[in-house]
């Protein structure tokens, strides 16, 4: 069975007069770079927000799109080959007023 890693943070980042406290908890690496992205986003200079939110944004949607917001696949189509033995005509549909 493998081990379940599992963290705890809590963290203050002080960047040029910015502050940021935060706590987070998750399982594994996955959950220390969560930590460790808003740390970048407090330390982010002034002219690369912008470009970075935005980033995350497209990326966001990407992956929300593909992960929940697509149809399931369809199955597989089949082909076949086949001789029409016989056909026959529907009667008319009378409806009376």
């Amino acid at each position: 069975m493998p081990e379940v890693e599992y963290a705890v943070f809590r963290s203050t980042v002080n960047v040029a007069g910015q502050e940021m406290s935060f706590w987070a908890a998750g399982a594994g690496e996955n959950a220390l770079k969560r930590v460790l992205g808003c740390a970048m986003m407090v330390a982010m200079p002034e002219n690369g927000i912008e470009e970075a939110v935005a980033s995350l944004k497209d990326i966001l949607i990407f992956n929300w799109e593909t992960s929940y917001g697509m149809l399931p696949e369809p199955p597989a189509s089949q082909r076949h080959t086949a001789r029409i033995a016989s056909t026959s005509h529907r009667p008319e549909l009378l409806i009376a007023e």
